[in-house]
């Protein structure tokens, strides 16, 4: 996503083949195409209609907030396919 961004900002919106073969080298122009037109959708989309938030959709990061596993409910699944609540103890 961060390379496709560099690239629309130097060669523009619709030089997929110069973003393909200068910065997102790992692509065919077809493919940026095909992200290109998903992206400049969502862009273009209003936010609430969602259904569901997309991790595309994030735009920065809260260095407040660290996940910690002790703050967690872990959770591993039982031989039987049930899923059963995990200790905090190893096994």
């Amino acid at each position: 996503m961060r390379l496709f961004l560099i690239g629309l900002e130097k060669y523009g919106k619709g030089d997929w083949r110069s973003i393909s073969r200068n910065v997102v080298v790992t692509r065919t122009p077809t493919q940026v195409a095909s992200h290109a037109q998903k992206y400049y959708l969502r862009q273009n989309s209003v936010r609430k209609e969602r259904k569901r938030s997309s991790i595309h959709d994030i735009t920065t990061v809260d260095d407040n907030f660290v996940a910690r596993a002790s703050d967690q409910s872990w959770i591993r699944p039982v031989a039987s396919g049930a899923i059963q609540q995990r200790s905090h103890e190893p096994p």
